[in-house]
This record gives C-alpha cells, structure tokens and sequence, in this order.
C-alpha cells in the first residue's frame, strides 16, 4: 500500500478550506441581520445564520493551523524562494512593493471607510438591509431571546390573554423558555409565535363557533350582537365593563372594543356569548 502523503494532504485541506471560507463569507456578506435572522428562522442552503458563522469560524481556525504547518514544512524552500528572487531579480522587488502597498490600501480604505473598501461595505449592508422586511413585525431587537412574561411586558400585553392563546394553538412551552427555545420545540419559527400572541394569527378550533370562523367579527356592533344572541345591549355593555373595557354603547364595533386591551374581536365576541 502506498504511503499516506501527509504533504499533500495539508496542501490539498488549506485548498479546500480556502474555497469554503470564500463561499462562507459570502454567505455572512449577503445574510440578514442577527435580529431578522434569528426572528424569522433565515436559512439559506438548507442552514441558519449560527450554523453559518459557526462553520466559518472553525474554518477559518482551521486554515491558520493547517497553513501554519504547510509553512512549517516547506519554510525552508518559501525562504529560499524569496531570498532568491529579492537578491536576484530587481523586478520582483518592485512587485512586492507594489503587492505591499496595495495590500496595505486595501486595509487602510476598510478601516477608514472610503472607496473602494466604502462601495463594497455600502452595497452588503444594502443586502442585509433589505432583508428587514421580512421581520417588519419585530417588537424589539433579539425578541426572541426573551420569556414570554418578558416580552408580554414590552409590547404592553397582558401575560394571561398571550398564555391562553398559545395554549388554544397547542403550543408547548414553559415560562422559563425562551421564544427561540419555545419555536424549536414546536417546530416553528419566533415571528409566527408573536402572530399567535398578538392574535394575529387566530387559532383554527371548530369548538368555539359552529362553523370554525374566527373572522368578520371586527365591524359588529352590540346591538347587532344582541339580535343575535339572547341578551340585552345593557347586558353585554355591563358585562365587558366589568372586564375593564371602557366607553361602549350599543353601537360600538367589537374591533374599537378589543383594542383598549389588545384582544382580538373574536375573542371579545367569545366574552359576550359565553
């Protein structure tokens, strides 16, 4: 059998790993945002931002050790390569002056941010910014690193209201968990837990109406729920008041009465017909 070739195999991995760290880095120059990425669940390929920035880390580590040990065995020929052609060969000097100073310009124009390094910088933030919309719903930054009593407090929600309708969509939790933690349990994403919060996104139970609609009930007003339902428009309005809604009359819409508190129409409709 014919001898493992460790030179070459140091020699063939820096190749490898050198192309896929230019593939990685692009990925992390065209990749939204962390806070959009992490709200939406982002993939691109089949892998999330982490998995991307993870991969790209270790590569990058990995080439420095494998290059170091390619120079560790072939110093003494590089060494005597460059030796021979800066002694010898004038022209090779100028090319590494050259090679040098453009170099150096390039770090220089990126660390102070003027062209051409700026033109480059400016269009991948134009990249990661147009992946905002994607997250326009966002509350706040890295809301998903929060609990849900967390983040019921910066949006002005009441806590309970947001339980019951995480548990009315089957949702598995504990109020230890994060969103992010809650979503890969349940195999969904951050954005479309705040939808189910919110009440945005309603939950399909066909218990709680004869036909399973939870939708159209925004415009009805108390009187025309009372012609449908076997109460009173006194009786409905002294019923939601002591729910701590305010300023109803017999012509008030469910949606005007369901924003005072952040709930949704239907679930004020649910108040007034239990």
């Amino acid at each position: 059998m014919k001898k493992f070739n460790f030179r070459a195999f140091i020699s063939l991995s820096v190749t490898f790993q050198f192309i896929l760290l230019g593939i990685t880095g692009i990925m992390l120059y065209i990749a939204p945002r962390g806070r959009t990425a992490y709200w939406v669940n982002w993939r691109f390929l089949g892998f999330t931002k982490s998995q991307w920035e993870a991969t790209h880390t270790i590569l990058g580590y990995a080439f420095i050790i494998f290059i170091s040990i390619h120079l560790y065995y072939n110093w003494k020929v590089v060494l005597s390569y460059v030796k021979n052609k800066i002694t010898k060969k004038l022209s090779f000097t100028r090319e590494l002056l050259v090679s040098m100073l453009v170099v150096g310009f390039m770090f220089f124009s990126a660390a102070v941010n003027i062209p051409p390094a700026s033109f480059v910088i400016s269009l991948g933030d134009n990249i990661t910014d147009s992946w905002d919309k994607l997250a326009e719903d966002l509350p706040v930054p890295h809301a998903e690193l929060m609990t849900i009593k967390e983040l019921s407090k910066e949006i002005n929600k009441d806590y309970m209201l947001i339980k019951s309708r995480l548990i009315k969509a089957s949702v598995k939790f504990n109020e230890e968990e994060t969103l992010k933690e809650i979503a890969e349990k349940n195999n969904t994403t951050p954005q479309e837990l705040y939808k189910i919060m919110t009440g945005y996104t309603e939950v399909n139970n066909s218990s709680h109406t004869g036909s399973g609609r939870k939708y159209g009930y925004g415009l009805m007003s108390i009187k025309k729920i009372s012609a449908d339902i076997d109460k009173t428009p006194a009786e409905i309005i002294d019923l939601l008041e002591k729910k701590g809604f305010k300023n109803i009359d017999e012509n008030s819409v469910l949606r005007d009465i369901a924003s005072q508190k952040g709930y949704t129409p239907y679930e004020v409709y649910e108040i007034i017909t239990k």
